[in-house]
């Protein structure tokens, strides 16, 4: 069921709608309109609260960032109320956003969305509910249950009809107007004077038929301008990109070795649906020197859908790429290729070497892998970032640029290598990290209740920029090239990350920002296997004293999410499950802290429904957790 309610504050009304519960949210988020704007209860993004998602359609040419006041008004207020905490609070922040700035992946719960740029996201405060503003709008309020996926797709049609109208009508008027300028040439023009096939009698046709001829005859030439289908001029932008790397030949019968791998995601540049319209066989080539990342750019295309005005119609591509590389790329292919072949021997890493390993399925016993720690402040850094920075948004899912802070570090893995009597340098992968402020509540007993004091700094670390003197470090961006993965170069990297955490007295702790599947099993992996070698969970069994783990969370820097998490798979690795009793130790320790990890849900949810959840997600838990003791035993 949908809710529509009418808000009279502007003319024309606005139409504002909602589902009625998280299922039809998720219905509402796959089949938006372009010209939907979302608001939402902020604390949603923070800790799952049950909250409403409210939509406003935007009229024909209105822009999502200068909607009225009042009609603002409107949406807050609405939104506040129809938030099972929200509608009990005050000063509350509602954030909204373009309906296509939504992100929503597999691994989301119910309900659940980010966003995919950030600088798309607007707040807007609420101090106090306003009844007056809901009895209004609940007095125009109608339930439907519509076919929402049927509407769009209607909506959609609709609005490619009336574009190609559009343009055939902007076609015809040029036609005409260019018509009527030869006319008035040749109205000024002596050569056809007294030419028999322009001379005219009185019984000759009538005019207007001519004109009414010529005017069909036009009209048919635009529609079959547009006679080919969309889908002719359509393609996946995944597809039309190509990335390449090259770098100079290890074999001396060629000059140059290159290596290409597609992009994961486009979204970032060509918009949600990852299309391009308007060419065939079209091809975006970027290609990296693989140690400087020397950038060259080119488009290739057989073919383009023919202009319907001066403005085309299909899609600038180079534009949007424009929008996304760095500003020094190359467009001649020979200067490309000179410039691979004078970084590759010039090149050299920046910032603080940190480690290097080989790995064992190398042949290459020459070829070694260096891994280096550098921030903003390191010379080169900043231009040698804004070259890889475009990787994140085609291999990290709802990535975004970030800022050039000091308190980022970032860890560049190189592959080293001998060609003859040099080595060359290849980009392997990086990991972003930010340094937060960790609140250390032993250190600041007498202020534990008023975190927002003022954070105290050190000058030590960062080129002597102030940073917190307890730090959180968490983990960003966390990338290995595609034609480097599969190797062992991601545990490689975690694995200097972690060391270098647990050496770094300041640090207190390492966190990750949103894992996915692929980076939480490395994580995992790894994890699992340095807390086995020392030990650490030796003698443990279910129920384990609180004050154990937080003993061995100051210790060994995981946040005690994951290290719950390595906890509970190692109990369950050694659990007797014919044991009854330590069974069901283990499983209400578990249940425990899944209580309260989603305690703001499940508060408001009937005891009977309450245990069903806890139940139903333990389950789950423990299957993923054999698969994991499987991998990892």
């Amino acid at each position: 069921m949908v809710y529509y309610f009418t808000c009279k504050v502007v003319d024309p009304p606005a139409l504002i709608y909602m589902g009625k519960n998280m299922e039809e949210n998720e219905d509402l988020i796959k089949h938006g309109w372009e010209e939907d704007v979302w608001y939402d209860y902020h604390l949603f993004h923070v800790h799952p609260h049950s909250s409403a998602h409210v939509y406003l359609r935007l009229q024909s040419g209105q822009s999502w960032e200068n909607i009225p006041q009042k009609l603002l008004e409107d949406l807050g207020q609405l939104t506040k109320d129809n938030s099972i905490k929200g509608c009990k609070e005050n000063n509350v922040t509602i954030l909204y956003t373009p309906w296509s700035n939504l992100l929503k992946t597999n691994d989301m719960a119910t309900g659940e969305v980010s966003f995919r740029d950030q600088n798309k996201v607007k707040k807007m405060q609420v101090k106090t509910k306003n009844n007056k503003i809901i009895n209004r709008l609940e007095k125009t309020r109608i339930e439907k249950f519509p076919d929402l996926e049927k509407e769009k797709l209607g909506a959609e049609k609709e609005r490619r009809r009336i574009a190609r109208e559009t343009a055939i009508a902007k076609e015809q008027e040029e036609l005409r107007l260019e018509q009527d300028r030869k006319n008035k040439e040749a109205q000024k023009s002596y050569d056809s004077l007294f030419d028999e096939s322009n001379m005219r009698s009185n019984y000759d046709s009538n005019i207007d038929l001519e004109d009414d001829f010529i005017t069909i005859v036009m009209t048919e030439m635009v529609e079959e301008l547009f006679k080919p289908q969309e889908e002719e001029w359509l393609c996946n932008s995944n597809a039309a990109v190509s990335i390449w790397f090259v770098e100079p030949s290890t074999d001396p019968d060629q000059k140059f070795d290159s290596v290409q791998v597609s992009p994961t995601f486009t979204y970032s540049i060509f918009g949600h649906k990852e299309q391009i319209y308007g060419y065939k066989n079209l091809e975006i080539v970027l290609k990296f020197a693989s140690g400087s990342l020397a950038t060259y750019f080119d488009v290739q295309f057989t073919e383009k859908i023919p202009d319907v005005s001066s403005k085309s119609i299909a899609d600038n591509v180079i534009d949007k790429m424009k929008e996304f590389i760095p500003n020094d790329y190359i467009t001649n292919y020979d200067t490309f290729l000179k410039t691979v072949d004078d970084d590759a021997y010039r090149f050299k890493p920046m910032g603080e070497k940190i480690t290097e390993y080989r790995l064992e399925q190398d042949e290459d016993e020459d070829k070694v892998y260096e891994i280096y720690k550098t921030t903003f402040e390191t010379p080169r850094f900043k231009e040698y970032h804004r070259r890889f920075q475009i990787m994140v948004l085609f291999y990290i899912e709802a990535a975004t640029y970030i800022d050039e802070d000091e308190k980022w570090e970032t860890m560049l893995l190189f592959e080293k290598k001998r060609i003859g009597d040099k080595h060359i340098y290849g980009f392997v992968g990086f990991c972003t990290m930010y340094n937060y402020y960790f609140y250390n509540r032993e250190k600041n007993i007498s202020t534990e209740n008023n975190i927002n004091d003022k954070v105290p700094n050190s000058i030590c670390v960062n080129e002597g920029k102030i940073l917190p003197e307890d730090i959180r470090l968490r983990i960003s961006q966390f990338l290995i090239f595609p034609h480097f993965q599969g190797k062992g170069h991601g545990s490689k990297l975690y694995q200097t990350i972690y060391q270098y955490v647990l050496s770094n007295s300041r640090i207190k702790e390492l966190a990750v920002e949103i894992p996915n599947e692929s980076f939480e099993a490395i994580r995992d992996k790894n994890d699992l296997r340095y807390l086995r070698e020392h030990k650490v969970f030796e003698g443990l069994v279910a129920p384990v004293d609180k004050k154990a783990i937080e003993s061995i969370r100051r210790n060994y820097k995981l946040n005690k999410r994951q290290l719950l998490r390595c906890l509970e798979i190692e109990l369950l690795r050694k659990l007797n499950k014919m044991d009854a009793a330590a069974y069901k130790a283990y499983r209400l320790q578990v249940k425990e802290r899944l209580y309260n990890w989603n305690k703001e849900i499940l508060k408001d949810v009937d005891r009977a429904e309450r245990i069903g959840k806890l139940e139903e997600t333990f389950k789950g838990l423990i299957e993923e957790y054999h698969e994991i003791i499987l991998k990892y035993n």
